[in-house]
């Protein structure tokens, strides 16, 4: 089975606040309604789903 994934790639990461990663558990995904990772400031933010 393959497992999805994304990859975003920062010029300045910000370590020390740990932003730069978010991380999905299966259950956190649903086929049905997609998750939509946004970037702003350097940080991942998982929008909330519907």
């Amino acid at each position: 089975m393959t497992q999805p994934a994304v990859a975003v790639l920062f010029r300045i990461p910000d370590r020390t606040r740990g932003t730069w990663k978010r991380v999905l558990s299966r259950d956190d995904l649903d086929p049905d309604e997609p998750r939509v990772v946004a970037v702003r400031d350097n940080t991942l933010i998982l929008r909330s789903s519907k």
